[in-house]
C-alpha cells in the first residue's frame, strides 16, 4: 500500500492480527450389518450398512498477536483448551458393496453419507474491532464430516494364508481442525495354520492430501484371536 507519511509499525502491532487455535478428539463406536445380494458358483456380492456413533470434543479460541507476549502456541493452547471444550455426539451412516471370490475381493464404502456435524464453542471476540475479521472468526463454528468414498481390493494366495490388500480414499475431506486427509494404503498379511504360531502383517499408509504424512505399520495375531 502507498502512504503519504512514514509507516508506523505500532499501528500494525495493535491491529486485529490474530491466530485461531483448534483442538479435537474423536471417539467412535460402530455397528454393522451385511447380507449376500447375489451369488455365483464361486463368488458373492455383499451389501452392508454401518452406523457410527461419534463422541467429539472440540475446542477453539482466537488470540490477538499483540496479546500473545512471548508465550508459545503450546502454552496458549494448554491455558485455554479446557475452558473452551465442547462435547457433542452424533451418528454417521456408511453404505458399502463387497464382491468376494475365492482368491480376491473388491469393494467400495461410501462413508458418512448423512454428513453428521458437531459444534465448536463460541469464540471470545471481545478484543477484536475489525468487522471483517469478526465475521471471519465466526465462519467455522461447526465441524461437518464430509462424505468420502473408499475403494478397496485384496488378493489371496491359493492356500489362503497370504493376503495382499490396497485401499484408496477417492476424495479428500477435512478433519476437525481443517486439515485435509485422503489415505492410500497397501498391506501384506500371513495367517498361519497353527494355533500357537503367530500371524503377522505389514503395511504402508500415505496421506495424499494435507499433511502428506506416511507411515509404516506392523502387527501380529496371537492364537487366532488377539490382534496387536
Amino acid at each position: 500500500a502507498l502512504a503519504s507519511g512514514p509507516l508506523d509499525l505500532g499501528d500494525l502491532i495493535s491491529s486485529d492480527t490474530a491466530i485461531i487455535i483448534k483442538g479435537a478428539g474423536v471417539a467412535e463406536l460402530s455397528f454393522g450389518y451385511s447380507t449376500s445380494m447375489w451369488k455365483t458358483d464361486d463368488s458373492q456380492l455383499f451389501a452392508g450398512i454401518r452406523a457410527n456413533y461419534y463422541k467429539v470434543e472440540l475446542t477453539r479460541f482466537a488470540q490477538l498477536i499483540d496479546n500473545a507476549d512471548n508465550q508459545s502456541l503450546r502454552d496458549i493452547f494448554d491455558d485455554n483448551k479446557d475452558n473452551n471444550l465442547i462435547d457433542s455426539t452424533g451418528f454417521g451412516v456408511d453404505l458399502g458393496l463387497l464382491w468376494v471370490s475365492e482368491h480376491y475381493r473388491a469393494g467400495a464404502t461410501f462413508k458418512n453419507i448423512n454428513k453428521p456435524s458437531f459444534d465448536f464453542n463460541s469464540l471470545d471476540t471481545s478484543g477484536f474491532t475489525d468487522p471483517i475479521i469478526l465475521a471471519e472468526l465466526q465462519k467455522s463454528d461447526t465441524y461437518e464430516m464430509e462424505p468420502q468414498l473408499r475403494l478397496e481390493g485384496a488378493l489371496f494366495s491359493v492356500n489362503q494364508n497370504w493376503v495382499f490388500g490396497v485401499s484408496l480414499d477417492a476424495n479428500a475431506v477435512d478433519d476437525p481442525v481443517g486439515q485435509e486427509f485422503q489415505w492410500a494404503t497397501a498391506s501384506a498379511a500371513y495367517a498361519t495354520d497353527s494355533f500357537f504360531l503367530p500371524g503377522f502383517r505389514v503395511g504402508y499408509r500415505a496421506n495424499l492430501a494435507g499433511t502428506e504424512l506416511t507411515y509404516l505399520t506392523t502387527g501380529i495375531t496371537l492364537f487366532d484371536s488377539f490382534n496387536l
